[in-house]
């Protein structure tokens, strides 16, 4: 809603928005489909001078509207009805006027984004352009959050002195991967490290995402009273820690094998041996004995939206879910009921065994007896970057119309 009010702000004050052009494609991008989702009024973004309540201020070649018209003739009305000219409004905007796109948004904005809009009234054209960009900003940084809630979260956890670093391989991008570690410890780590902490097995690390994944309370906690300068202070403080510790420019089997050590082996504690384990063998055996279960890696899809789906049901609308498939391994979201716009916003995972397997992403409509199809799409595993999310809008095929919005991340495990 905020974004919603300060760009239909921002348009009916004739502001422009060149700087948010240049601005990368997928930011670009995520700023369109907020603007979409807050109204149609704001997806035209380019400012047209007759709309601005402020364009009587501005010379005109011609006056194309009767003397009564307040938008576009430079008169306002007065409360006995008589005419008065444009020079005699006053300097400060008042809320007698908003533009009709922030007439068209302002009903149903909360009162946080309406007071947050009553605010630029005040505003010069320069102000409010530095204010779009950065709510424009925050929203781009905001969306690739599960929530709200894991916003929060995830900014309380960057807080802690140590968190805002991997913990083991000291990368400065902001981690966003914690690790459940040991039997009460917990660290942030880079999406890279994160590989050789799913290489460990659950009992020993047991990987969660910042952004995507719902946490528990206990999880939470564990996150918010240990974090990485604790950890590290007991497995890192053998003196060869420093000399063994990789870099984030390493390679990435290299930080797999510091990994292992120093969770698995624990050859940095202060009683440890200091000394790295040589790279992991296929198909290595576990303390128990037992082989351990070797993938490739692991496929997150994060299921967001759907839209413009076909009609299943006689009342016009569908009960939708998507099936997601790579190889073996099989996951589903959540049906929505009586919609052809849904949003699951739910993360699925998959264990893929071979890099060559293809996902598979089937949209049904839910029946009391079996499921009807409504369009399904295709991704290769070559075509994302490893530990890299993806932003993907995928045109479902074998029905007129019809698209999902997925953001897709491949782990593989060996880097």
């Amino acid at each position: 809603p905020a974004l919603g009010v300060v760009g239909a702000a921002r348009t009916a004050r004739g502001v422009g928005w060149r700087t948010l052009e240049a601005a990368p494609q997928s930011r670009m991008r995520r700023i369109n489909e907020a603007a979409g989702r807050a109204g149609a009024a704001i997806r035209d973004l380019q400012p047209r001078r007759g709309d601005s309540p402020f364009a009587a201020s501005r010379p005109s070649p011609t006056r194309r509207h009767s003397v009564g018209s307040q938008r576009h003739s430079g008169y306002s009305a007065s409360k006995e009805g008589k005419e008065s000219p444009a020079s005699s409004r006053p300097s400060k905007p008042t809320l007698s006027y908003h533009g009709p796109f922030a007439a068209e948004l302002l009903p149903a904005a909360s009162a946080a984004a309406r007071a947050a809009y009553e605010a630029t009234l005040s505003m010069t054209n320069d102000e409010l352009q530095q204010l779009a960009e950065l709510v424009a900003a925050a929203h781009c940084d905001r969306s690739t959050y599960l929530s709200t809630e894991a916003w929060q979260f995830g900014t309380t956890a960057y807080a802690i002195p140590g968190n805002e670093v991997c913990a083991d391989c000291g990368s400065s991008e902001p981690p966003t991967w914690a690790a459940m570690v040991g039997e009460a410890d917990a660290v942030l780590v880079c999406n890279e490290c994160c590989g050789g902490h799913r290489a460990l097995g659950v009992h020993l690390s047991a990987p969660l995402s910042l952004k995507m994944d719902r946490w528990s309370d206990e999880k939470r906690q564990r996150l918010l009273s240990s974090g990485n300068r604790a950890v590290n202070a007991t497995l890192e403080a053998h003196a060869a820690a420093a000399q063994c510790k990789p870099s984030s420019e390493a390679d990435v089997s290299a930080k797999h094998v510091f990994v292992r050590s120093k969770y698995e082996r624990r050859a940095f504690a202060a009683e440890g041996d200091g000394e790295l384990l040589p790279s992991t063998p296929p198909g290595r055996r576990c303390a128990g004995g037992a082989p351990q279960q070797v993938h490739a890696g692991i496929l997150i899809v994060r299921l967001i939206r759907a839209h413009d789906l076909i009609a299943a049901d006689f009342t016009g609308k569908s009960d939708p879910y998507v099936k997601a498939t790579c190889g073996k391994a099989k996951s589903k979201t959540r049906v929505i009921r009586r919609t052809l716009s849904p949003e699951w916003n739910e993360v699925l995972r998959l264990n893929v065994e071979d890099v060559r397997d293809v996902l598979m992403l089937q949209v049904k409509d839910s029946d009391t007896i079996g499921s009807s199809p409504l369009g399904d799409c295709s991704l290769s595993l070559a075509e994302l970057r490893p530990n890299h999310g993806t932003e993907l809008s995928l045109e479902l095929q074998n029905v007129r119309s019809g698209r999902l919005v997925a953001e897709v991340t491949w782990c593989p495990l060996d880097g």
